[in-house]
């Protein structure tokens, strides 16, 4: 049986239903998804589950692309109708200011960086073991538009967020390195982005137990795994010469659950990456 497309209805119930879900979760509020899935359900005409959930996972594929939070339930599936969805999403979010200038306070707010230097963080798989993938680079790009800001974008000029993660990864280096047995390297970790400027394009020196280097550049996130982050040309330069031993942690979840993925070796290679801007000059 051919699969059957979603009508301009069902997609917009579809949007509202996953943006009040976000809502709920920034705000705190009671948040049981399969209420959300089943009251849905009965507004939309035999639409199973496992279909609401993809059509979710494009929503955050979308909220992803476009450098906004998203729910971690639903992982971002980039394979979606790239002319229709993203315009219902953006219509629904200029329609919910009150959560775009939640995630705007969010993106700004300071942490303690005393409070998250002791925080435990979990490493996870990096996405793309998940089966999660960027879009190719033969899918159209998005471009939200000018009301919606690129809060990624926002957040990682929140300098007071990006010294609490490097802290935290110089405590979990630490520990690391204490726990198997080298007390002798977990003294010598450096918070180099403090102590020797942030010209380096890495934050932070650490080792292997075996004594070995372990440059790190912290990338911190109070949002979602895939959001995307920025890297500089210094910090991509780095890491194709010391590629070796080269390693970006990405931390996510930072204040509510803080976890992180770790990727090694030359950013190019291990990352989609995008121009955003260029240097110009008068010719």
């Amino acid at each position: 049986m051919p699969t059957r497309h979603w009508t301009d209805e069902e997609v917009r119930e579809a949007v509202a239903s996953y943006i009040a879900m976000l809502d709920a979760y920034h705000t705190g509020d009671r948040l049981v998804k399969i209420e959300h899935i089943r009251a849905l359900m009965s507004r939309i005409d035999n639409r199973t589950r496992p279909a609401v959930e993809m059509k979710f996972r494009n929503i955050s594929a979308v909220l992803a692309e476009a450098g906004l939070d998203y729910l971690d339930g639903y992982l971002p599936a980039f394979n979606y109708q790239r002319t229709k969805l993203p315009d219902r999403v953006f219509a629904e979010l200029e329609r919910r200011q009150d959560l775009l200038q939640m995630l705007k306070a969010e993106a700004d707010r300071p942490v303690s960086v005393e409070t998250f230097r002791s925080r435990d963080l979990i490493e996870e798989p990096p996405p793309v073991a998940k089966g999660l993938k960027a879009p190719s680079a033969r899918q159209k790009r998005i471009t939200p538009p000018q009301t919606i800001e690129n809060l990624a974008a926002r957040e990682a000029r929140n300098g007071v967020l990006g010294r609490a993660g490097e802290e935290s990864v110089c405590e979990h280096e630490r520990r690391r390195l204490h726990d198997a047995g080298r007390k002798d390297l977990s003294k010598k970790v450096e918070h180099v982005a403090l102590t020797r400027g942030d010209g380096l394009g890495f934050d932070v020196t650490s080792f292997e137990l075996d004594g070995a280097d372990r440059l790190i550049e912290v990338k911190t996130t109070r949002w979602a795994a895939m959001t995307p982050f920025f890297i500089t040309p210094n910090e991509l330069a780095v890491s194709q010469e010391r590629s070796a031993t080269y390693h970006l942690y990405r931390l996510y979840r930072f204040e509510r659950d803080p976890k992180m993925f770790v990727l090694r070796g030359d950013m190019a290679k291990v990352c989609a990456l995008e121009p955003v801007s260029y240097r110009a000059r008068v010719a």
